[in-house]
């Protein structure tokens, strides 16, 4: 059963920018869709959501 306080991130670039917003990262996994790859889990919150949120959208906005 997946931990529903945690959050995935598989984004190197997602989690750099969550990481100057103050989030740390509790612990490095390798993708397990890409193992050449890690992911970052976090500790979700709802600010953590929000922050993740925005970054999300204003990314999709620059692809537009």
């Amino acid at each position: 059963m997946p931990n529903t306080n945690e959050q995935i991130v598989y984004s190197r670039a997602i989690a750099l920018q969550l990481r100057q917003q103050g989030f740390e990262i509790i612990r490095i996994e390798k993708n397990p869709f890409n193992p050449k790859y890690d992911c970052y889990v976090f500790r979700r919150s709802p600010w953590f959501d929000l922050a993740l949120s925005s970054i999300i959208t204003e990314r999709q906005s620059k692809e537009e």
